[in-house]
């Protein structure tokens, strides 16, 4: 949970500081006294990121799975005053969605230079290739992202990537059992699901429907589990 903040009228961001100041990480020797060795938690407050850079970025990908694909585009390239892979990753996602093609492959292409080894360029190729109809291609990047699966700090990003992939060639069942894969592995955004252009070939699908009538349930008991959470003692809501 959070640390809690005291509200500031006064002040914009409406926020003034925090009222927990517990040091983020403490070790203890072997006389058993504790000190802190990381910032505490109003030192990390303090000193925020003016520009919100990492906001920004969380922003624009949730724009991005409004379908919202423009803004999300423009608030992520807002954000690359520091170079980012994942900032880099969403601007080609957002540009695939909207059509250009050339435009995601400039920015793969730059991406994959400036982060030598990075995985999520396999899909994003993928997704390029697949495309432009060019089905060996995407296949092949598929192939390497499923590879390289171990490198990603969130596969379900790169296994969605892969559903899409197999969806625009046509591939229905395996699109449909990859997209259970990513749902099933953290990634359970029915509503981005339904309005992706990518997945239009499954709309119609049953195993397609049954899954997202799946993935709603699965988020309303999120819903019904966070209010409970707010409302019992001692949260800071």
């Amino acid at each position: 949970m959070p640390p809690r903040s005291a509200l500031d009228l006064t002040n914009p961001a409406g926020v003034k500081r925090l009222l927990t100041i517990t040091a983020t990480r403490q070790i203890e020797d072997v006389s058993g006294v504790s000190f802190a060795v990381s910032k505490t938690a109003q030192d990390l407050f303090d000193n925020r990121n003016p520009d919100d850079t990492l906001a920004k970025i969380h922003l624009g990908f949730s724009r991005y799975e409004q379908g919202r694909y423009r803004e999300g585009l423009e608030i992520s390239l807002s954000a690359e005053r520091e170079p980012s892979s994942w900032c880099n990753y969403q601007v080609a996602l957002c540009q695939i969605r909207l059509g250009d093609l050339d435009g995601a492959a400039k920015y793969v292409d730059r991406g994959a230079r400036r982060f030598p080894g990075d995985p999520a360029y396999y899909s994003l190729r993928g997704l390029l290739a697949a495309c432009r109809g060019d089905a060996d291609t995407a296949r092949q990047q598929a192939e390497l992202t499923i590879r390289n699966r171990r490198s990603f700090g969130h596969y379900h990003h790169a296994q969605y990537d892969i559903a899409c992939i197999h969806a625009v060639l046509g591939d229905k069942e395996s699109a449909l059992d990859t997209l259970d894969e990513a749902a099933h592995n953290g990634f359970p955004c029915h509503s981005f699901f339904e309005r992706d252009p990518l997945l239009e070939s499954l709309r119609g699908e049953a195993r397609f429907v049954s899954l997202m009538k799946e993935l709603r349930t699965e988020c309303d008991g999120y819903r019904r589990l966070y209010r409970e959470l707010q409302s019992s003692p001692g949260s800071a809501g």
